[in-house]
């Protein structure tokens, strides 16, 4: 554990020396020594950077084989990485449980992608898609849109980036992503957003 979460530098260092992010490691590593049946973790990702954080994730999976881990987070890029069973408090009621699909389908029935758009990508697209589907989630990322919502049209969509002068597209049918269903529920329920939240790159 020393190792995984790169706690040797800091054993000669005072505790109140480190940081955040450094006690919180050093929590998790004397927390993982003893071996418990149930580790429970409060927002473990806090203060912690990319490197940290995928460091991190790496362990929490490792040793999921062994331990039953209780996990609290506002990161869902880490949640769809690492839960097996998702539950999602609103307003301090459970609005929902289950697996990933489930979840990300309960709090958002479906995303479109919009692939293949070739030299014909620029952002004048995503204003055209947010105008036409104002009631939907519409971000990108790379060379791909996705718009997510309870009731998508195929064909409105097909019909809106032909207008917009784009031809050469693809889409497809899938589930959202933890994110985007999470910023969907959200945006849905008058509470701030993130629409064009960057993805996870840790996995």
């Amino acid at each position: 554990y020393l190792e995984s979460l790169n706690i040797t530098p800091l054993l000669r260092r005072k505790g109140r020396e480190l940081s955040k992010g450094q006690r919180r490691r050093v929590q998790m590593a004397a927390g993982f020594m003893i071996q418990p049946r149930l580790f429970a973790f409060d927002e473990p990702f806090d203060g912690l950077d990319i490197l940290q954080s995928n460091q991190l994730a790496e362990l929490l999976a490792r040793e999921s084989s062994q331990i039953s881990i209780l996990l609290s987070s506002h990161r869902m890029d880490v949640v769809e990485r690492l839960a097996d069973t998702i539950v999602v408090l609103f307003e301090g009621h459970i609005h929902c449980v289950g697996n990933l699909e489930s979840v990300c389908r309960s709090l958002c029935r479906e995303s479109i992608l919009i692939t293949h758009l070739g030299d014909s990508l620029d952002h004048s697209v995503l204003h055209v898609l947010r105008d036409e589907f104002p009631g939907a989630l519409v971000n990108h990322f790379g060379t791909q849109y996705a718009v997510s919502g309870n009731t998508l049209d195929h064909l409105r969509i097909e019909e809106t980036l032909a207008r917009a002068g784009i031809r050469d597209f693809h889409l497809t049918r899938t589930t959202p992503s933890l994110v985007d269903a999470m910023n969907f529920h959200l945006k849905s329920s008058g509470i701030v957003w993130l629409e064009d939240a960057p993805r996870s790159t840790e996995s």
